[in-house]
């Protein structure tokens, strides 16, 4: 239910508070970025969304009030790792308010972690990433709330509806998002849909093509990948999330892959038979792997906990 961050995000919603005054950057604008940075950090925590665990800060500038220059500082991106329970803290440590010295001015700050999704038998499962928060100051402070998840959809990236994920999870995260707007203040700017979801206000929908026929992608997704049982050069049989899939290898000189997610007969078959079916399945892929070609997949990567 989460994809890797090199897909780019789901969907991100933006919001923008009032210009600064005079366009002045002080270490009072940057507090007040933290102040509704964790704010909304501390709705989504509420919520289960988010249980952040790093502070990303990228980019680095000083300003001069005389000369209303904004000037890049060579300075290092750090990345701080933190509990969830100490994020103001942490923020409020790193740019040490009361110092006397220059102030650097972070140019964003971003918080991520893991998050509670619901699968289809509403067991909660733990993810990696699946919202983070980022939060700007030029010119006027933003707080950009951004999900990798598609479990906010009504069907899945690859076409699949999923209609108990979607009533399991969007509204937890619709609501999330009207609150993070009352107490920040800031209004939500429309933007583009994104590459994988049409936004409408705080809801997310599939887009779909002339014919109005979901429109799908293939990737890599984020899942609890967990190894059952490995047959040297033959294949892995893996548990992702509530189901199963199997990797064969298959080829004689030029060896390749075949990776399928079991159906309900097959997952059937493994219950009542275990591991010896799982060698007959391997050995049906490896004989006619053509057969098994549009069941093939990309293997997930491993970033959920149970």
């Amino acid at each position: 239910m989460v994809i890797n961050r090199s897909y780019g995000p789901v969907a991100d919603w933006w919001f923008e508070g009032e210009i600064i005054k005079d366009l002045f950057f002080s270490k009072e604008d940057c507090l007040t970025l933290i102040d509704k940075l964790c704010n909304a950090v501390d709705i989504l925590l509420t919520a289960n969304l988010l249980y952040p665990n790093q502070i990303n800060i990228s980019g680095w500038a000083s300003y001069d009030p005389n000369k209303r220059k904004l000037t890049r500082q060579n300075k290092k991106d750090e990345i701080i790792l933190i509990s969830s329970s100490n994020v103001r803290e942490e923020l409020f440590s790193v740019f040490h308010p009361d110092d006397a010295s220059p102030f650097l001015y972070p140019l964003e700050i971003e918080i991520c972690g893991e998050g509670i999704l619901y699968n289809k038998n509403s067991k909660p499962i733990v993810w990696s990433d699946p919202i983070s928060v980022c939060g700007q100051t030029i010119v006027q402070h933003v707080v950009d709330v951004i999900t990798y998840s598609y479990a906010w959809l009504p069907y899945d990236l690859k076409g699949n509806r999923q209609t108990e994920i979607y009533n399991l999870n969007a509204p937890r995260l619709e609501e999330a998002l009207n609150q993070i707007q009352a107490q920040t203040g800031f209004h939500l700017i429309d933007e583009s849909n994104s590459e994988y979801a049409v936004i409408d206000n705080y809801k997310l929908f599939n887009h779909r093509d002339a014919d109005g026929e979901i429109i799908t992608f293939k990737i890599r997704e984020n899942a609890d990948l967990i190894e059952l049982h490995r047959s040297q050069w033959n294949y892995i049989f893996y548990q992702v999330n509530d189901g199963f899939l199997l990797s064969v290898t298959c080829g004689t000189v030029g060896l390749f892959e075949i990776n399928i997610y079991l159906n309900k007969e097959e997952t059937g078959n493994y219950k009542s038979r275990g591991i010896d079916y799982i060698e007959e399945l391997a050995q049906k892929i490896r004989n006619s792997p053509l057969q098994y070609q549009e069941r093939d997949v990309d293997l997930p990567v491993n970033e959920s906990k149970s």
